[in-house]
């Protein structure tokens, strides 16, 4: 799929957007290749500090409130991929990783403060189980804090 979108990057606006959408799994497991294709620098030296959460314990149905401060230690403006993972526990004890993106954005130097919202509640693609969930900031493909939080069954 990258030797494709490699040949076609470029070629078109319309081009670049659709390949972007195909190659979101491989931008959301970190994959250098692609986040550089899509002007990522998956090296860069970024930074995450107070990520902080409205509750350390929570019912299924809740809904997590969450925020964090980046920066990246680039002396010019640097386009930031910033996500989100939230490792939740399945039944057995094993656990399941799902990443939702907060923002693909040009960030001066600095601190830049973001603020998201993420609800338990079950869905027919996605039932909650109580448990430890860690949460996880992601900036260009790469974990920078993770916090937990406990979910507990009504």
């Amino acid at each position: 799929m990258l030797d494709l979108a490699e040949r076609w990057h470029g070629a078109h606006v319309d081009t670049d957007r659709l390949l972007k959408h195909a190659c979101r799994t491989l931008l959301k497991r970190g994959d250098a290749r692609a986040l550089r294709l899509f002007g990522f620098d998956a090296e860069v030296e970024a930074e995450v500090r107070r990520l902080t959460v409205s509750a350390r314990r929570l019912a299924i149905g809740d809904t997590l409130g969450f925020a964090f401060d980046v920066r990246h230690r680039e002396a010019e403006p640097l386009t930031l991929r910033i996500e989100y993972a939230v490792d939740f526990v399945r039944p057995g004890g094993k656990r399941h990783r799902k990443v939702f993106q907060v923002a693909e954005r040009t960030l001066a130097p600095g601190w830049h403060t973001f603020e998201r919202r993420h609800r338990f509640r079950d869905f027919t693609t996605r039932l909650h189980h109580p448990g430890v969930h860690a949460l996880s900031v992601i900036v260009n493909g790469r974990p920078a804090a993770t916090t937990r939080v406990t979910l507990v069954a009504v």
